[in-house]
This record gives structure tokens, C-alpha cells and sequence, in this order.
């Protein structure tokens, strides 16, 4: 049996990496908002942000069910089974990552869209899309195989460093560095994770996968993965509603401060996202061994350490918001208050505990769609209202009310239908 231990030692070892990621992340992020400029900073936000929308459409939401039947094939020595999902997830990467641009370019190509930014961010965007997608993929079958750290290490450490190397030769030889520019720097620095990744999934497979015979791909794979396909777009959406709108509404420079603020509240999240990388495919073979008791206290695990670091994080943002974001340049320090929100938001998040990864790791997968998909327009609808008066106070606030909605929609959920408490209320009473 998985003892807790054992999570709480990779955990603790995700949570280093972690925040060394939140370390070159922030140095990231401080460049940037030097080099380009509020306004510039906004195109480059929105045109990243939609690079990932677009991966997360291309993977087919294959990435979870690859954790979660990856953890089960293991668990159960079924290698026919695992060679032939690892094939075939791959080959619907590629095959909907293609068709994703294809008619992406369609669209272009016949005007039905015209793209305010230039070609060339547009062809960047372009290229970027099925490298993150396949990073994605990845990283989703590595932490099914238990291999947590190889599948954060690529994303985490790799490209926020290579970044950082051709972001301070930039600021250091005094380049003129707009949105391209950046986004030209994030292609080289996602094929550098992208090919250390691949490599580290070819040497590290199990041996016995050597000797495994190709079976006949499942169809229901695809069918499992079209929710969390949902989730995934949706949980994208939600996370980047605000700053489109802001973009929208109030212009680049008001969705450069949001990017600013988001950006500085992601230190929050790195407890809760530390343990629920190890945790998904822990949760998957607890479940697949029928050990209710081991998913709950893990789950409270994962809790009681989010909430610890993201109350922390909370007291640092709320008491030095506009000192944090002067870090980004003097234009920025407007967005304090906002800063303030979203951090608010994050210790809500934080305090419900992994409701969500345990839900889709137990096949609770539509729940975590339904829950996300109400929290998606309800935070739409706010910014849409809010943004117009309180500007970018306004797109945080709006951020904040759909964290709480799809949180109290899944833990409700899950205490009702799986009797487990995910909240940190239950790290609480072991």
C-alpha cells in the first residue's frame, strides 16, 4: 500500500521544485514587464494564453486519463494494455494538434477573422501549439508512471530557465524587445522541454514494455477523454476570462497589469499544485485497490499542506502588494488591490482541498465539468458587468467568485457521492 509518507516525500521534493520555478518565474515576469511595457506585456499575455487554449484543445483531454489509466495499468502489470494507450494517445495528439491549425489557418486565410496583432506573433502562436500540446501529453503519462519529478522538470526548471537566459542577454545589451520578440524566446525555450522530456519518457519506461504486444486501440479512450477535454478548455477559459475582457474592455494596458498581479498570486498555489501532481496517480491506484480510507487521508494531506502554504503567501501579498508589483516597473503598482482579490481567491481555492483531482481520478470526470462550466459563466458574467467601473479590481473579483463557485459545487459533490471531505477541515479531525 501507498503509505502517506511516501506522499508527503514527493511532495515535499515537487514543492522545492516548485517554488524554484516560482523564483525564475517571477524574475521572468519582471523582465518582461521591463522590457515590453504594460501594453506589449498585454499582447504577449493574451497571445500565450491562447497558445495554451489552443494545446489544451489539441490534446483531446488525453493528458488526465493518460495519469489516471497509466496509474492503473501499472498498478495492475497490464503492459499489452499501456503500449498500446501510450501509441495511441500520441497519435491523437498529433492528428487533432494538426487539425487544430488547420483550421485555425483556414479561418485566417479566408478573413473571418483579423488577428490584431502582427503575422508574425500569429505564426509563433502557431508553431507553439503542438509543441506545448505533446509537453502536455508528456508530462501526463510520466506521472502516471509515478515519475512526478521527470514530468514537472522540463516545464518547471527547463524552459522558465532558458527563458531567463535570452530575457537577461535582452535587458543586459539593451534590445528593443516587443511581444514577437518574447514570443519567439518561448518557442526555443518549449522545444528545449519538449526534447529533454521525450528523452527522459524514452529511457525511463517500465522494461517490461519492451516486450509488450500492440492490442487494438480502444475508441472508448477517446470517448473517457472528451470530459476532460471539457474541463481542461474550460479550466483555461476560467483562469484567462478576466484578462481577455480586460483586454477587451479596457485595453492592452489594463490586461498587462492583470497579467502582473495573476502572476505574482501564483506563488500561493505552489503548495496545493505540489502535492496534486504526486497525488493523481495515488488517488487512481488507491481507488483502482478499492481503499476508500487511503483516498481521504490523502486527500486531507494535500489539504492541510496547500492551505499551510497559501496562507502564508496570502499575509506576504496582502501587507506588500504594491512593493512586489513595483518590482515590475512604477505603471504597475496600480494594480495592488487587485492583487489583494485574487490572493483572497487563491487561500479559497487552496482551503477546498483536491476536490477536483479526486473527482477525475475516481471517474467523476462530468461533476468536475459541470461544477467548472457554471464557475466559467458566472466569472464571465462579473467581468463582463465589473470590469467596465472597477477596471482591472474589477476582473479579479470576478476571477475570485468563479474559484469559489466551482469549489463549493465539488465538495459538496464529492462528500455526497463519494463520502470524502476534501476540505482542509478534514486534515483537521485525523
Amino acid at each position: 500500500m501507498l503509505r502517506s509518507t511516501s506522499l508527503l516525500r514527493t511532495a515535499a521534493s515537487s514543492l522545492c521544485l516548485r517554488v524554484a520555478a516560482a523564483g525564475l518565474g517571477l524574475i521572468n515576469g519582471i523582465l518582461l514587464g521591463r522590457l515590453l511595457g504594460p501594453a506589449e506585456l498585454g499582447v504577449y499575455s493574451i497571445a500565450l494564453s491562447i497558445v495554451n487554449f489552443l494545446a489544451t484543445v489539441a490534446v483531446l483531454g488525453l493528458p488526465t486519463l493518460a495519469t489516471r489509466e497509466v496509474a492503473s495499468s501499472v498498478e495492475h502489470a497490464r503492459w499489452n494494455h499501456l503500449r498500446t494507450l501510450v501509441r495511441s494517445v500520441h497519435r491523437w495528439t498529433v492528428l487533432a494538434a494538426l487539425s487544430v491549425l488547420g483550421m485555425s489557418a483556414i479561418v485566417l486565410g479566408a478573413g473571418i477573422f483579423e488577428p490584431p496583432v502582427s503575422w508574425g506573433v500569429v505564426l509563433i502562436v502557431m508553431v507553439l501549439v503542438p509543441a506545448v500540446a505533446l509537453n502536455l501529453l508528456r508530462a501526463g503519462i510520466l506521472r502516471g508512471l509515478h515519475r512526478v519529478l521527470l514530468a514537472d522538470i522540463p516545464e518547471l526548471v527547463l524552459r522558465p530557465g532558458a527563458m531567463l537566459l535570452m530575457l537577461g542577454g535582452a535587458y543586459v545589451t539593451v534590445v528593443h524587445a516587443g511581444a514577437f520578440h518574447a514570443l519567439a524566446m518561448q518557442l526555443v525555450a518549449v522545444g528545449a522541454a519538449l526534447a529533454v522530456g521525450t528523452w527522459w519518457l524514452v529511457i525511463r519506461r517500465p522494461a517490461e514494455l519492451k516486450a509488450a504486444v500492440l492490442e487494438v486501440p480502444q475508441r472508448a479512450w477517446l470517448r473517457d477523454a472528451l470530459p476532460f477535454l471539457a474541463i481542461t478548455m474550460i479550466n483555461a477559459l476560467a483562469g484567462q476570462v478576466s484578462l481577455y475582457l480586460l483586454g477587451y474592455l479596457g485595453g492592452a494596458g489594463h490586461a498587462g497589469l492583470y497579467h502582473a498581479a495573476n502572476q505574482l498570486v501564483g506563488v500561493i498555489t505552489i503548495g496545493l499544485v505540489a502535492v496534486n501532481m504526486p497525488l493523481q496517480p495515488k488517488l487512481a491506484a488507491a481507488w483502482a485497490r478499492g481503499s476508500k480510507t487511503e483516498a481521504q487521508r490523502l486527500v486531507a494531506e494535500t489539504a492541510r499542506i496547500g492551505t499551510a502554504v497559501a496562507f502564508a503567501g496570502m499575509l506576504v501579498l496582502l501587507l506588500f502588494a504594491e512593493s512586489l508589483l513595483g518590482l515590475y516597473g512604477a505603471q504597475y503598482v496600480e494594480a495592488g488591490d487587485a492583487l489583494r482579490v485574487l490572493a483572497a481567491g487563491q487561500l479559497i481555492n487552496a482551503a477546498a482541498g483536491s476536490c477536483g483531482i479526486l473527482l477525475m481520478m475516481t471517474g467523476h470526470q462530468k461533476a468536475v465539468m459541470h461544477g467548472m462550466a457554471l464557475a466559467l459563466v458566472v466569472n464571465a458574467l462579473t467581468a463582463y458587468l465589473a470590469v467596465p467601473t472597477l477596471g482591472v479590481v474589477g476582473g479579479a473579483l470576478a476571477a475570485v467568485l468563479g474559484i469559489a463557485c466551482w469549489n463549493v459545487y465539488l465538495v459538496v459533490y464529492a462528500a455526497r457521492k463519494l463520502g470524502v471531505d476534501t476540505t482542509v477541515r478534514s486534515s483537521m479531525r485525523r
